[in-house]
């Protein structure tokens, strides 16, 4: 099977080579990373039936990421309730989420003092990226803090973050943080978030973390060229693309791959063998806050907090996304994004043991569900990145 998969990509790479070279590529472009080519993916149509389909609901926030101690206790609470929150993070969570624990962590640091001689006690909500970095951070700092994580489904698959590609970059988000104050805070947290992905590289294999080649056409990517430090994330190189299909001008950054299929599960087994408990409760209003034994609420509950708090600055960004497993392949462990040349969205990521293909961002959706009228938009994103890696960026589809 795999020898045959092997014969496959290499029949592909050097079929499409010859003709590849000579069409596209551009006698000035010096091949990025010293010329060595990467194996496009198997992205042939029967495969798509393989895949699985995926939705999730990413949470953007007009203004940014909501993450600040409530000024006044929850309303009725009493003894009187102090809340953190920390929640907004749109498609950037998984990027965001260790840089913004560390100032949820110092918010609730504050709430404690206010509490004078009475023993604290937290209740996090939320068992996505958010909540589950908020917890980790807080474990770490007080060993013996009474931590309690509370969720309406403790199967971490029900997660907004578990259908994250993983890719380190502040998608989308930069969008609210364009002001010279607000720049500032994005690269407080994303340098925040890289010391913590540095801390943990003897883990990195535990928790899902791994650098990863970046690869785009050669456009701007305003992410990370603006609104990323050069210190998080270097400068790009341009050069031609090592793709045998794809050798046209491109553009090349390091980052990386934080997997939450894999990182979740890590941070909950350790939080758990740390002693923090995990209680399914479903949340429907503050009142139920109210209702918890804890005098420290951290609310991560993401999209959810425009129900449970009324936060209309919450906008649902609703995405679908393919993963199929694959098998090992040299040379396949890479990303590529930042679009088509006709500027539809389009990415692929090779992950440690699966392929993520996207993807899309219908701004003002937020139905949760797989529904049968998402077909199209999967044959579409699987069409895109086959149009792509098959040497015709300018062609993807738009919805």
């Amino acid at each position: 099977m795999r020898s045959s998969r092997r014969r496959f990509l290499s029949s592909v790479a050097l079929s499409a080579l010859a003709g590849s070279l000579s069409r596209r590529a551009h006698g000035d472009e010096l091949p990025l990373l010293g010329g060595r080519l990467r194996p496009a993916p198997d992205l042939r149509p029967g495969r798509l039936a393989e895949a699985r389909r995926l939705i999730g609901v990413r949470p953007h926030r007009r203004g940014g990421v909501c993450l600040e101690l409530s000024p006044e206790p929850l309303s009725g609470s009493t003894p009187p309730k102090r809340v953190v929150h920390n929640y907004g993070h749109g498609a950037a969570g998984i990027t965001l989420a260790f840089g913004c624990a560390e100032h949820a962590a110092d918010h609730v640091e504050q709430a404690m003092a206010g509490l004078g001689a009475t023993p604290p006690a937290v209740a996090v909500l939320g068992t996505g990226i958010a909540g589950l970095t908020t917890a980790w951070e807080l474990r770490k700092r007080r060993p013996s803090l009474p931590i309690r994580i509370y969720a309406s489904s403790l199967d971490l698959r029900t997660t907004t973050s578990w259908v994250a590609g993983g890719q380190f970059e502040p998608s989308t988000v930069w969008r609210e943080y364009r002001s010279d104050a607000g720049k500032a805070g994005l690269f407080d947290y994303l340098r925040r978030s890289r010391a913590k992905i540095d801390a943990l590289t003897a883990d990195h294999a535990r928790y899902g973390i791994t650098p990863r080649d970046y690869f785009t056409l050669d456009h701007d990517i305003r992410a990370i060229q603006e609104f990323t430090p050069h210190d998080v994330i270097a400068p790009y190189t341009r050069g031609r693309l090592p793709f045998p299909a794809l050798a046209a001008p491109g553009r090349h950054y390091s980052t990386w791959l934080l997997n939450p299929m894999l990182l979740l599960p890590a941070i909950q087994q350790e939080l758990q063998a740390s002693g923090v408990q995990f209680i399914e409760r479903h949340f429907d209003s503050p009142r139920d806050v109210v209702a918890l034994e804890e005098n420290i609420v951290v609310n991560c509950t993401g999209y959810g907090a425009r129900a449970l708090f009324g936060d209309d600055r919450l906008i649902g960004q609703r995405g679908h996304l393919l993963v199929l497993d694959l098998e090992t392949v040299d040379g396949l462990d890479y990303l590529f994004g930042g679009g088509c040349e006709n500027e539809v969205i389009s990415y692929l990521f090779c992950r440690q043991s699966d392929l993520v293909v996207g993807g899309t961002f219908l701004v003002g959706e937020d139905e949760p569900r797989l529904l049968d009228a998402d077909a199209p938009a999967f044959e579409r994103i699987w069409g895109n990145a086959a149009r792509v890696f098959g040497g015709h960026p300018e062609t993807c589809l738009a919805g």
